[in-house]
């Protein structure tokens, strides 16, 4: 598989030699309509993974995870964490396990801890390493991902 780089998009378009493009064609467009199809399509999964971090972010200042054992102080919420995350997913209809995941990944992941360009699943499968530090340092270098060979 070969690879070029547009300078003005900054797509990285991938070929592959056994078939190639048609007269300049990716399936029915042109190159140049694709080379533009790509780079949106990216900015989109970019805004979609702010999206689920935000979420997360926004689901964890409401429903906090508490640390397990223990007493808690006199102010604590009286009701369970499930009982805020059915609210919140009724008021905007995403699914409590979803709003309950991102929440889960955010509380992982400070925002000074997230990098850019990779992608939110890397982030919620790296979020399993107990280790702070350890995960943090593993974002840095992430694996491998088949699909786009990023």
């Amino acid at each position: 598989m070969d690879s070029t780089t547009n300078a003005s998009t900054g797509v990285t378009l991938h070929t592959d030699t056994d078939t190639g493009t048609a007269a300049g064609r990716v399936g029915a467009v042109s190159l140049e309509r694709y080379e533009q199809l790509v780079a949106r399509i990216l900015e989109i999964d970019e805004q979609h993974m702010v999206a689920q971090s935000e979420t997360g972010d926004a689901t964890l200042e409401i429903v906090p995870i508490q640390p397990v054992g223990g007493s808690r102080p006199h102010t604590d919420l009286l009701v369970g964490a499930e009982v805020w995350l059915q609210r919140l997913s009724d008021d905007t209809r995403i699914p409590a396990a979803t709003l309950e995941a991102r929440r889960w990944v955010s509380s992982r992941w400070p925002a000074r801890h997230r990098q850019r360009g990779v992608s939110y699943a890397v982030h919620k499968i790296l979020a399993s390493i107990n280790d702070d530090e350890l995960r943090w340092e593993k974002i840095l270098d992430p694996p491998l991902n088949q699909r786009t060979r990023t």
